[in-house]
């Protein structure tokens, strides 16, 4: 086959009918009508001669055609002298197409009874190859008229072939033949050129040289050169010479060098068809190639010899360009029709700008076979001849230190500019062949192709920081692979033939034009961001694709792969394809976009009320959100199987994309998960979606708050409340510390309702309202969340005052060291104005800033912000020490090497910082270990918190157990000496409520709030068990009780007098459970908080 590129009116060898041609126009009229049924029997002409003033229509093969015709007419102008005009871009076309009592018929009639040994066939070109005779009769008559045709060849296809056919036979005498389309595709039959050949010497001769048509083994008889020498003088002169000497050359070569060309042989693999595979699969195709490891020059032609079955499915030829293309990025590939035997393919011309789709830049040659092993006989081979080989990595088979020798040779040749790969050009400049810049990694399922100076520097970066080699590489991009297809629910073996692993490959390709990545057109594009001509091409993706960090774990990667692994049904471009970018993440061990980029915050400002954009990432984490709760890994491939059998059922016809995931996942899961789609606005208020979830529980768990916390948590299982264990009274906003009694892998965040309302939510265990007014009152409320989103009983209401007055002074003093730069004084940071700050001299070492507030305070601890928004990102504190002192000379470190949990906070953004203990001091002293950037120390504002009481002798505090959750009092609002203290559920009753008083040696007094008594050790006790009871305020020492915070904002509570704990009796969990005196151990249940709630 000859296939030339832009060069009109070539082909086979029918090129003598073109000066023939022309006397035929005066025949058109005969055919331009389509015939009729009845006509249908009787054969129309399109030509007949009668002797000197004829019509002479010769072929290459000395055969001279008298007349043409049909019984089908033809369609519109599709008439039927265009089936031998010598122009394969015209065709013939029935009028009549077959049916079960009809059937095409073409009959051709010579000038006298030849001898005939082939016919060749070419189909219409375009339209699928409508028309090809999938199977066909041909019949001979030795008269030229009446019905006296005799069967001589029979034969069928599997698939039409665009490309010239040569139907052999037997030598067969004949002066008509007629072809019978038994089976046309489509029905309609179609011929653009025909043309019939007799007994040619040479040609038989040929076919007997080697052993089959990838012409690389000698048959025994040829195996000599004298026979081989004597077939080239045969074949010189002969208008076809061109085509068979270069391979008798061969013939000459293979019988010293046997195996010559056993390394440019390659076998097509037979995974299908690519769009039948795809629709199987309910996704976008992806190709299926054999890769050659050789690129075309543009102007070049090669030569590609084909072993196949002559009626099976025929293999194809590809030019696939990267780096760069000619036209549009969906021009990269050329694709040709193979025939068995010769083909010759000419490479269109260089493009010299981006512009031409027509033309292309060097391209890697690959061979793509689109029939399944039930299709094909055996699986086709070809030999190229031509073409220059680049740096190919064959994974399993490619030695990787011999891989390595070659790139480094290969790129020390290459060269960058594209516009000097003009074939003609680079032969005729005399000079040895510089090489493009172009290597591909090749596994049993991909096929990655990148610039070979990118992968050269990129592999080396890798084997020098991890030991790493190209070889992990391609077993990081098979993990992709397989990670891919379980994702989307496939399985190689699977019963049902729709869940079975489409039998594609992943081809992913370097580019100098396009979007940062894309997918389309059976690949995924990625770029280097270099010149479109010139250059190194080592930028963007370069690197990244032969390195295992791009398939494992690289966002890029499966992000594209998932626009073409997407299941048609749910698709929604960016966000869905989003899910097997976060998959691949957790398989290599990345923490989630979605975290790193703190998309959660959106999320939870969303779900505050705040009216903020959910982008794609914040989308993406809607089905991420139920993955996490239903079942991480596991959901989203049953989703998927869901979906193709459903969608072959039309179960989701009529609904959008997100009422059909909405609806896959509620059936799949057994929950009716509408409502987590319609939280976020999505819209479910459909009578059909409806319907298809009806009978299904409806979900109730809030499982839009669920972030990536979520996979590590499980459930709760106490059936606890939440309770408050401290609150701090910040100036910039009241500081609420909270908690469960719940295992402590099973919380997730928190829900903070203030007087009835959604304040907040948070993941952690304390949260600053900063809305709180000084001396308002407030009722909070709190809601836990475990692993999987379901919900706590509700807190008891707590009434706290609002944010506490700034204990800051004008006649506080303070220092700094190292000084303050000028232009940035250290009172600065203290002047309550967010848009200044403090700057420390810029030297290496720690620095500290001391206060003396005058007077002791109970310090709590400070807050912290590091400098405004400006343009310098420098001098944020990241670790520090915290000193307290008496007399300022005597210091005590309370925190040592403390890390503060948000550096980078600026602006309005304070670090809120609890002292490990509430502590008694008038010098605080700050250090500065480390800052994020740069050497100075910079201070917005640094405010101390604290009160010059612990507890206010005005405030009424509930005393709550962190163990049991339950508030200590009295039973039945008891007042009278000796009434047994002990825990109840919290009521907001004063039974439960206390004062507490300070004595003057430090210690302090719990005044019951209903009696008025205090609570006392039953006996002056020292003794483990003895009872606390109110009794008449003394101030004897078993009344008076030493409290110490923890950490965690929980109090020990020891009684002076026995230097006992006051303890739950027994850890009870239990309403009415006593309250005691027990040996300190720190337990949870002498563990308490003391919450003001008025």
């Amino acid at each position: 086959m000859v296939v030339r590129q832009n060069r009109k009116g070539e082909w086979g060898k029918l090129s003598a009918f073109m000066a023939a041609f022309i006397a035929l126009c005066w025949l058109l009229s005969a055919s331009n009508a389509s015939a009729s049924a009845a006509d249908a029997a009787t054969d129309t002409e399109a030509g007949q001669g009668n002797g000197a003033g004829g019509i002479t229509l010769s072929s290459a093969g000395g055969v001279t055609l008298t007349s043409i015709a049909n019984n089908g007419g033809n369609y519109g102008s599709s008439t039927l002298n265009k089936a031998i005009d010598g122009d394969p871009a015209t065709h013939w076309e029935t009028g009549t197409p077959n049916s079960s009592s009809f059937t095409n018929t073409v009959t051709v009639t010579f000038d006298q009874v030849y001898t005939l040994s082939r016919m060749e066939y070419l189909v219409r070109q375009g339209a699928s190859w409508k028309g090809f005779p999938l199977h066909y009769r041909l019949y001979a008559s030795l008269t030229d008229s009446g019905e006296n045709f005799i069967l001589f060849k029979e034969d069928t296809y599997l698939s039409a072939i665009g490309t010239t056919v040569e139907f052999e036979f037997p030598h067969t005498d004949a002066r008509r033949v007629r072809m019978e389309f038994v089976q046309a595709k489509e029905n309609w039959a179609s011929i653009a050129e025909i043309s019939f050949h007799q007994p040619d010497a040479f040609l038989e001769a040929f076919n007997q040289v080697f052993t089959d048509k990838t012409y690389s083994k000698l048959t025994p008889a040829y195996n000599n050169t004298s026979s081989i020498e004597h077939l080239i003088l045969m074949a010189s002169g002969r208008p076809d010479e061109s085509k068979y000497v270069p391979v008798l050359n061969d013939a000459l070569t293979l019988v010293n060098q046997p195996a010559a060309f056993d390394h440019k042989i390659f076998t097509a693999i037979q995974r299908g068809n690519i769009n039948q595979e795809a629709s199987r699969g309910q996704t976008d195709a992806k190709h299926t190639m054999v890769p050659t490891g050789y690129y075309v020059t543009p102007g070049e032609t090669i030569r590609v010899y084909v072993k196949a079955d002559d009626n099976g499915i025929l293999p194809q030829l590809v030019f696939g360009q990267a780096l760069t293309i000619g036209g549009g990025w969906g021009s990269w590939i050329k694709m040709y029709d193979l025939a068995p035997g010769i083909n010759i393919i000419e490479a269109p011309p260089l493009a010299v700008d981006d512009t031409d789709a027509s033309k292309i830049r060097p391209a890697a040659i690959y061979l793509q076979n689109q029939a399944y092993p039930n299709q094909q006989p055996f699986a086709p081979q070809i030999r190229l001849a031509g073409g220059t080989k680049f740096p190919m990595y064959v994974h399993g088979k490619t030695n990787v230190n011999d891989f390595m020798a070659e790139l480094t040779s290969y790129v020390n040749n290459v060269e960058n500019n594209d516009l000097y790969f003009d074939f003609d050009a680079i032969v005729n400049s005399g000079q040895p062949p510089k090489f493009y810049n172009i290597m591909e990694l090749v596994t049993d399922n991909t096929i990655t192709t990148t610039s070979a100076r990118a992968a050269l520097a990129g592999l080396n970066e890798q084997f020098a920081a991890s030991g790493l080699t190209i070889a992990d590489t391609a077993e990081t991009w098979e993990r992709f692979y397989r990670v891919m297809n379980d994702y989307s629910g496939y399985a190689a073996n699977d019963p049902n033939p729709v869940h079975q692993t489409p039998n594609s490959m992943l081809m992913s390709r370097l580019f100098t034009k396009g979007a940062h990545a894309w997918a389309g057109g059976g690949i995924t594009g990625y770029q280097a961001y270099d010149d479109l001509n010139n250059g190194p091409r080592t930028g963007g993706f370069a690197k990244e694709l032969v390195q295992a960090a791009g398939p494992g774990g690289g966002w890029g990667e499966a992000h594209e792969w998932g626009h073409i692994y997407d299941n048609h049904a749910i698709e929604i471009a960016e966000i869905t394809n989003n899910m097997y970018s976060l998959r691949m993440e957790r398989e290599f061990g990345i923490p989630s976009r979605i975290e790193r980029e703190n998309r959660w915050d959106t999320i939870r400002r969303f779900n505050e009320g705040e009216a903020v954009e959910l982008g794609v990432f914040e989308q993406t984490a809607m089905n991420y959100q139920l993955e996490m709760k239903y079942g991480l890994n596991t959901l989203y491939p049953q989703v998927n199987r869901h979906l193709r059998e459903e969608s072959l059922k039309g179960t989701f016809a009529g609904l959008d994309k997100w009422q059909t995931m909405a609806v896959a996942m509620s059936q799949v899961t057994g929950v009716d998960v509408t409502p987590h789609y319609a939280h976020y606005g999505k819209s479910m208020d459909l009578q059909k979606v409806r319907d298809l979830v009806s009978g299904l529980p409806v979900l109730q768990d809030k499982t839009w708050l669920i972030t990536d916390k979520s996979r590590t948590l499980g459930s709760f299982v106490n059936g606890a409340k939440p309770q408050m264990t401290s609150v701090d009274r910040f100036d910039v906003g009241v500081q609420l510390t909270f908690g469960i009694n719940e295992p402590q892998n099973t919380v997730l965040a928190y829900e903070i309702y203030r007087d009835g309302a959604l304040l907040a939510i948070t993941y952690g265990t304390t949260y600053v309202d900063t809305t709180a007014e000084p001396n308002q009152v407030y009722e909070y409320e709190i809601i836990a969340y475990d692993g999987k989103a379901a919900a706590s009983p509700k807190s008891d209401k707590y009434l706290l005052r609002g944010k506490a007055a700034s204990i800051f002074a004008a006649d506080w003093t303070f220092t700094a060291s190292p000084a303050a730069q000028s232009a940035f004084p250290l009172a600065r940071a203290f002047d309550k104005n967010t848009g200044t700050f403090f700057e420390s001299l810029k030297q290496s070492g720690s620095k500290t800033v001391t206060i003396d507030m005058k007077r002791a305070f109970y310090i709590k601890g400070f807050s912290y912000v590091a400098r405004p928004y400006d343009q310098w990102n420098e001098g944020m504190m990241k670790t520090y020490n915290f000193y307290v002192s008496l007399d300022g000379t005597n210091w005590t470190k309370v925190i040592d090497n403390g890390m503060l949990p948000n550096p980078n906070a600026r602006g309005e953004n304070y670090n809120n910082i609890n002292l490990p203990a509430i502590t008694k001091a008038r010098y605080v002293k700050l250090e500065s270990l480390s800052v994020v950037n740069g050497t100075a120390l910079a201070i917005t504002e640094l405010s101390i918190t604290g009160s010059e009481t612990l507890f206010d002798p005005g405030g009424t505090y509930k005393i709550v157990s962190k163990s049991s959750g339950k508030a200590i009092g009295v039973q039945d609002g008891a007042t009278g000496n000796g009434a047994q203290v002990k825990q109840f559920a919290y009521t907001n009753h004063d039974s439960l409520h206390w004062t507490v008083v300070e004595n003057a040696n430090g210690t302090y007094k719990l005044v019951h709030k209903l009696s008025g008594k205090a609570a006392d050790v039953y006996g002056s006790s020292t003794a483990n068990g003895a009872n606390i009871i109110l009794y008449t305020d003394s101030g004897s020492a078993n009344q008076q009780w030493i409290i110490s915070a923890n950490a965690q904002g929980y109090y020990t509570i020891t009684s002076q007098h026995s230097a006992k704990a006051m303890d739950v009796n027994a850890n009870s969990m239990q309403d009415g459970a006593n309250i005691i005196q027990f040996t300190p151990s720190g337990a949870s249940n002498q563990q308490w908080s003391i919450v003001r709630v008025d």
